[in-house]
């Protein structure tokens, strides 16, 4: 079994100094516009990411061709880096970087896949190999990731049996405080739980609690899947407001 980022390596992309850091200039009810101030640059919000997915790496492509921006954030799926022993910084882009948690592979490669308390386990290239908590977070450090999402447990939001959706909460809450103690200011929190209103309340509880224990923010995962852009919007609603 091959364990994905398991050792701290030295950091390629630089050591990360500056905490993140986020400044509101402007209101308008529950919608905000600011910037968020990384190592490696500043990012206006609202904002996208510039994403290279292996495949436009495999086919030559670097961020200048896709885009001449600058103060954009480059999203890398850590979910892959880590097997591939991939860094961020290698494609040429010297400005922020966030690598998410690889989560909606869960989805993907459902069937492929074994969820332990202490990670998930599945099969790549006849190679059984074993993602954890902490792997993720050590693997976005050394990659000089400036917005980290940790390992996070994500269910389809259509499946039928609600009772996982409590368990994708309690689980990600578990695999987040496996995740502390690395690089923690640059850590997200994934708020969890599908569309089941009562998994959310437990996933926000906790974010709140890491934000009050000194994370820098909160990320709202597990939609943009198959379900009805209306119940997505709601439920972005309903986290927002807690």
């Amino acid at each position: 079994m091959v364990v994905c980022g398991g050792s701290i390596r030295p950091i390629k992309g630089g050591v990360l100094l500056m905490a993140l850091s986020f400044d509101i200039q402007a209101k308008d009810g529950r919608a905000r516009a600011g910037v968020i101030h990384t190592p490696h640059g500043s990012i206006p919000t609202p904002s996208i990411t510039l994403n290279i997915t292996p495949a436009l790496e495999k086919w030559g492509f670097t961020p200048s061709d896709l885009t001449m921006a600058t103060d954009i954030a480059m999203l890398r799926n850590s979910f892959w880096m880590e097997c591939d022993g991939a860094n961020s910084r290698d494609v040429g882009w010297e400005g922020p970087v966030m690598t998410d948690s690889g989560g909606f592979q869960m989805v993907s490669l459902g069937d492929r896949l074994r969820v332990l308390s202490y990670g998930v386990e599945f099969t790549f290239d006849n190679q059984r190999h074993l993602i954890t908590p902490r792997s993720v977070v050590v693997n976005a450090r050394e990659q000089g990731s400036d917005m980290i999402m940790p390992l996070d447990y994500v269910v389809d939001t259509t499946n039928s049996q609600q009772w996982r959706f409590i368990v994708s909460a309690i689980m990600t809450a578990w695999w987040h405080k496996l995740s502390r103690g690395v690089v923690d200011k640059h850590l997200y929190y994934i708020v969890q739980g599908g569309l089941n209103y009562f998994a959310r309340r437990i996933s926000l509880w906790d974010a709140n609690r890491q934000l009050a224990g000194g994370i820098p923010a909160v990320a709202i995962g597990g939609l943009a899947g198959k379900e009805k852009r209306e119940d997505m919007y709601k439920m972005i609603g309903f986290c927002t407001k807690r």
